[in-house]
């Protein structure tokens, strides 16, 4: 039986990233989050001599690295410790620390760090538009580099949103599992270059007359590039150009 190759590491960095989140948390407060047996693991990845055994316990500390990043540009560390131990309503009631050491998957960690946006850009994007991924949630659900993410986004392959920070979005909804949304590509081709991204979001999540009062997202999910969903762009790209 062939052997199987060894998950690509998604940030060169991950010693000084856990770092970090322990001079926050803690190294028992960044084993809990990340739902890590104890603290010696944590401080294993921190003095560089391991990697998370796992590909969830790695975004758990990506995740939690990218909001605390965001937090860090408004907030003193009190305030921060006290954004991620408050019940948050974007999350159920639950805690951001206890949502992170809840979370399954990619998707649960998206929904907590659209939740951190709203520190800096207000709830009203994250319940239209949310939750987001960030750059470093992308490169390790798609398994791919900071380079090919780039790339991707580049062509016309990925949308990506430029938030009131400087900070870079990934709007959860256009992937399918671990992989980018079949079709979305021809349609951010269409309608890119027309717009700005909040705008083009927007459009994908909006309901259009012109779809029976459906989303073009929900529309690409389930009929793939359909007539009808073409002439709704097109339509969306006329009007824009003018």
């Amino acid at each position: 039986m062939p052997s199987t190759p060894p998950r690509p590491q998604v940030h060169p960095d991950q010693a000084r990233l856990t770092t970090e989140l322990i001079e926050l948390f803690g190294a028992d407060g960044v084993a809990a989050l990340a739902g890590l047996p104890n603290a010696s693991v944590v401080k294993s990845f921190a003095a560089g001599q391991s990697l998370p055994a796992s590909k969830l316990v790695e975004i758990r500390l990506l995740t939690a690295w990218d909001i605390a990043e965001l937090l860090g540009r408004y907030l003193d560390r009190d305030a921060q410790l006290a954004w991620f131990s408050t019940p948050s309503p974007e999350l159920d009631g639950a805690t951001p620390l206890a949502a992170l050491a809840a979370a399954s998957g990619t998707a649960d960690l998206g929904v907590i760090l659209g939740a951190s946006f709203s520190v800096a850009n207000g709830p009203i994007w994250f319940e239209m538009l949310g939750p987001f991924y960030s750059p470093l949630q992308v490169q390790s659900l798609l398994e791919c580099s900071p380079e090919q993410l780039a790339n991707m986004t580049a062509r016309d392959q990925l949308l990506a949103l430029s938030t009131a920070d400087g900070e870079i979005a990934y709007p959860a909804f256009q992937f399918h599992g671990d992989v980018v949304q079949p079709g979305l590509d021809h349609l951010l081709a269409l309608l890119n270059p027309m717009v700005d991204g909040w705008t083009l979001a927007t459009w994908f999540q909006a309901e259009h007359p012109e779809l029976d009062d459906r989303s073009p997202m929900d529309c690409l999910r389930a009929e793939g590039l359909s007539e009808q969903l073409l002439a709704c762009a097109r339509s969306s790209a006329a009007y824009w150009s003018l």
